[in-house]
């Protein structure tokens, strides 16, 4: 069950409930079912919680990590670090959880998957240099570095440098660096402010 597909945290059935899945998905589920008066595992494949990160799908907020305290202190959610799940199978008595150490879980209830949505890259993800698993590499434009003319967007841009540390959301830069390309007039004024105030 994934947690878009929830409509009321309070009416799902069971006492106890599993959720893959660590980060702000993963936290807001297991508070709204510790809320409705349900024992909570959530299970986490990095070795700590809150990890920093520029991406806010993959860090906790300051009040998620309050919430997830409160809950915490209410002894009704238990975290499992280090604990990725390879694994969901059907089971006699419902369901079992696996996980990369070898160990298992048994619930009477569908595990509820918090992970996030797989990224639309992955559907171009040849057309990419890649820095990491999540991040491919860009020009300072945001073309890409492998395919001329291919430019990111969105949340997924990063760069490494000093100076390019925030994530640019702004289409501006790529729509007026393919003008370019293409030999028609740019305002570059606008152009240069969009892209300082992105990098500022």
């Amino acid at each position: 069950m994934h947690n878009a597909n929830v409509k009321s945290w309070s009416e799902l059935e069971g006492e106890t409930r599993l959720i893959i899945g660590a980060f702000e998905s993963g936290m807001d589920a297991a508070v709204n079912l510790v809320e409705a008066g349900k024992r909570v595992t959530i299970f986490s494949a990095a070795p700590k919680l809150a990890t920093l990160s520029q991406d806010p799908s993959r860090s906790l907020s300051p009040y998620t990590k309050e919430r997830m305290r409160q809950a915490i202190l209410a002894d009704g959610m238990d975290v499992e670090t280090n604990a990725k799940v390879v694994g969901v199978a059907r089971h006699k008595e419902g369901f079992m959880v696996e996980l990369e150490s070898g160990d298992s879980w048994i619930t009477d209830q569908p595990p509820i998957l918090a992970t996030g949505f797989v990224s639309s890259l992955t559907l171009i993800r040849p057309h990419f240099e890649w820095r990491d698993e999540d991040y491919c590499l860009l020009s300072e434009n945001d073309e890409s570095t492998k395919t001329p003319g291919l430019f990111l967007v969105g949340p997924q841009v990063r760069h490494s440098t000093p100076s390019c540390t925030k994530p640019k959301h702004l289409h501006d830069v790529a729509l007026g660096n393919i003008l370019l390309n293409q030999g028609i007039p740019v305002d570059q004024p606008i152009l240069q402010r969009h892209t300082t105030q992105i990098l500022s």
